[in-house]
């Protein structure tokens, strides 16, 4: 009998970067930049401040026209002065099509504009900035097919409802519209936000390998939802699953065990991969728990400080993985541990991938005091998976 609280699907295969702009697939994919769904990302990066504070005017380009926004300092009103037709001033000339009236405000009906600027796409992105707005963002079509063709994936570590870390983080990363984020499992426990952390994730279209955590809360959600035998595990887990909304709910039991991307070569997984085996042939237990590997092939999740099972992964594909924020940065030649313990005070990383660089954000305060494993456990883990 099939557990209820597994993945639908056991893996995913996450595939990007390769799609055509201009073939027939495009408006079906998830690429906001070529699904015609680009306002909706702005609006929702926008609402979550995800998105770099750039104050650089945007340019808009097309073959009639040049329309330039600016002054650098730009407040609503600046921006409004701006489509202000009465408005020039010797320092920026602005030149307009005749016999077209330019919106204004948050609420402005670009679409009167679709006739006029060729090639161009259009979106509101207003950027909070003190008491501040920017106003409607113009791109070259041009450029967004060229950002299509060169997606990036963002691969964050453990988060454990460290939101406003999490929100840091992708400022940082520089999150634009087609980049892939790739979370590597627990983004729940622990830390003080984990229903906004989770609610982030789907509503942005990340994709997550499931967790420790993230499973003993699935695991509490099936219980409270199929009036199930509850499971023994920590309240703080029931809780998350019984504040969780459903749609949330369903996005984190829909994570798998791991996400493979062959294009890349990468496999991400939450905790790690036995060596010698392939991944489809892991257990669900080593890859959700496992941090350390003995001499005698003895898997633990003990954190044992000279067996690091990422030492022994000889790929050929490169491993990225969470869970283990004792030993925090690990850079191995084909595996990459990239929980870094913001939960515990330290810092949230996320991998870039394909330029193979890492970024991370201090942690605003240790939410939970780490533990530390006695001495005796290092000499005899017998905690086996």
């Amino acid at each position: 009998e099939q557990d209820p609280s597994a993945p639908p699907f056991p893996y995913l295969e996450v595939k990007f970067g390769t799609l055509d702009p201009d073939s027939k697939y495009a408006q079906s994919c998830s690429n906001p930049r070529l699904s015609g769904r680009l306002r909706e990302w702005y609006e929702t990066a926008h609402r979550w401040n995800i998105v770099k504070k750039d104050l650089r005017p945007p340019l808009i380009l097309d073959k009639d026209s040049v329309y330039r926004l600016g002054p650098q300092k730009r407040g609503l009103n600046a921006v409004k002065a701006n489509f202000d037709h009465s408005r020039e001033d010797k320092k920026q000339r602005v030149k307009r099509p005749p016999n077209v009236s330019i919106p204004t405000g948050a609420n402005a009906n670009l679409d009167v504009l679709s006739g006029v600027i060729k090639n161009t796409v259009i979106s509101e992105a207003f950027m909070k900035n003190g008491d501040s707005a920017l106003g409607p963002i113009f791109r070259e079509q041009k450029w967004d097919k060229m950002l299509a063709r060169h997606p990036r994936m963002i691969v964050i570590g453990d988060s454990h409802g460290c939101i406003d870390e999490l929100q840091k983080l992708l400022q940082v990363a520089d999150y634009q519209p087609g980049d892939q984020v790739l979370f590597v499992g627990d983004l729940v426990a622990k830390g003080p936000d984990s229903l906004a952390v989770v609610q982030l994730a789907r509503e942005i279209n990340a994709r997550s390998v499931r967790g420790n955590h993230d499973h003993d809360v699935v695991r509490w959600g099936e219980a409270l939802r199929s009036g199930s035998k509850a499971p023994m595990m920590r309240l703080e887990h029931y809780r998350i699953a019984r504040s969780l909304s459903d749609e949330d709910f369903e996005w984190l039991r829909a994570c798998p065990w791991y996400i493979q991307n062959t294009e890349l070569g990468y496999i991400f997984v939450h905790a790690g991969l036995k060596p010698g085996m392939l991944p489809r042939q892991q257990s669900p237990k080593v890859m959700l728990n496992m941090r350390s590997l003995m001499p005698d092939n003895i898997v633990t999740p003990k954190h044992i400080p000279e067996f690091a099972w990422a030492r022994c992964w000889k790929g050929p594909e490169t491993v990225v993985f969470g869970h283990d924020a004792f030993r925090g940065l690990q850079q191995y030649e084909f595996a990459k541990g990239i929980d870094t313990g913001c939960v515990y005070g330290g810092r949230l990383t996320a991998l870039l991938l394909p330029e193979n660089r890492f970024v991370s954000v201090a942690a605003k305060r240790s939410y939970i005091c780490q533990k530390t494993f006695p001495s005796r456990m290092y000499k005899n883990p017998r905690i086996v998976l």
